[in-house]
């Protein structure tokens, strides 16, 4: 008999962790456990890119931290569920994330601010390829959007002078 309950229950025990790891994480309880809130809801394939599609699709990701479904994202949604867990590169670049798309900088994201994600997004997009890279994603690079000098992209670091829209290359 006691043969047959230890079979059971580890039957069962292999049965309930199979069941965990077959559930979808694209809930908000399970982006929060992932570290950062915004880093994790934005960049879907957790590759540290955020790629065109998932730039295009950033309102509608960022819902999905809205825990109250009242369309908007409290600072209290946008905290993660073990700040000691979030690295300090994620930290620096949820803050670019944060800076971004908190257009009145009141520390929340209000309906709007959602809707216009994409378009605030596409800001930090210095080299033009219609992503955000890491190096894009840095602290530094958010200072300075039209900066193009940095190591970055397909300009390759070299620091040469990239003209900004209407200004003429130096020769």
């Amino acid at each position: 008999m006691k043969r047959f309950v230890t079979v059971a229950l580890a039957v069962a025990l292999c049965a309930f962790r199979a069941r965990a790891q077959n559930q979808p994480e694209s809930s908000a309880d399970n982006l929060l456990h992932r570290g950062s809130p915004l880093l994790a809801a934005l960049d879907i394939n957790n590759n540290g890119v955020l790629e065109a599609e998932e730039i295009a699709n950033a309102g509608k990701s960022l819902l999905k931290l809205d825990a109250d479904k009242n369309g908007a994202l409290a600072e209290s949604e946008l905290q993660p569920a073990n700040p000691d867990k979030v690295s300090t590169a994620d930290r620096n670049r949820s803050a670019v994330l944060m800076t971004t798309l908190d257009l009145n900088g009141d520390g929340q994201l209000d309906g709007s601010e959602i809707a216009e994600a994409s378009r605030s997004l596409l800001k930090l997009d210095t080299d033009g390829d219609g992503q955000v890279s890491k190096n894009e994603l840095n602290p530094g690079k958010a200072a300075d959007p039209d900066d193009r000098s940095e190591n970055s992209g397909r300009h390759g670091g070299s620091g040469d002078h990239v003209p900004k829209p209407g200004e003429n290359k130096p020769n």
